[in-house]
């Protein structure tokens, strides 16, 4: 097994390494070969104000969690909660976009594809770790807020359908942190993110264990738009 021999910390660190690595060849190569950017929409309410038509008609690929399927359909999808990927895969969704869950969720595959290991994330860092997996580069992540600006739940989708109810206690994030810094830690010098709007919006600061990571930063809905614009097709 990778890393016998090690102490135990850097033992499980180089396993880790070793099984994303593994995965990483199983996971069919970019689509997009002129392009190294790639937009992760999460569902924190920070996006709420910013439309997402703008992405449409763009050199980049676009990536979504759960229940953006039902407003605004995507290239990559990612489910990772059993009751959330079965409504996705009943919807018929999978049948004309890219749909991805964790083999636990015991979806029909065809027409969702499953990951080949299930590490057992949360779909956010999951669908980070997709485009990671799919070779993109710069990665800009809407609606990664994290805490919540009031002392309630904070999802644009919180009271439906597999959604816990608006009236909810926020979410603990921790899990949350810990995978998105395993993200940013296992990738190349040349591989950057950035999140968007969650500063700007409810002056959400990055989690602590976040904040000394050389290839994260916030950044403006304004300049996330110059940088987009940029990539419009001919």
């Amino acid at each position: 097994m990778a890393g016998q021999g090690l102490p135990n910390k850097k033992r499980k660190e180089t396993e880790r390494l070793a099984l994303y690595r593994e995965s990483v060849t199983k996971v069919p190569s970019n689509p997009f070969p002129n392009s190294s950017t790639a937009v992760v929409i999460m569902n924190g309410e920070s996006r709420q104000g910013f439309d997402l038509e703008k992405l449409r008609n763009k050199d980049l690929a676009i990536f979504g969690c759960n229940a953006i399927y039902r407003t605004f359909p995507v290239d990559y999808l990612v489910a990772v909660d059993i009751n959330m990927a079965r409504e996705i895969n009943d919807s018929g969704y999978a049948h004309k976009y890219e749909f991805w869950s964790y083999p636990r969720a015991k979806v029909k595959a065809p027409p969702a594809i499953k990951f080949p290991t299930d590490w057992g994330w949360s779909t956010g860092p999951t669908t980070v770790r997709l485009a990671i997996m799919k070779g993109f580069k710069n990665i800009y992540i809407l609606g990664m807020d994290f805490a919540s600006p009031t002392a309630k739940i904070n999802n644009i989708f919180k009271g439906t359908k597999n959604y816990r109810s608006s009236t909810h206690d926020p979410i603990f994030t921790g899990n949350w942190e810990n995978q998105i810094r395993a993200n940013c830690k296992d990738v190349g010098p040349d591989c950057q993110f950035f999140r968007v709007g969650s500063k700007e919006v409810f002056n959400l600061d990055l989690p602590p264990k976040l904040q000394n990571l050389h290839n994260l930063r916030d950044m403006s809905y304004a300049e996330f738009e110059s940088h987009i614009n940029k990539l419009a097709k001919p």
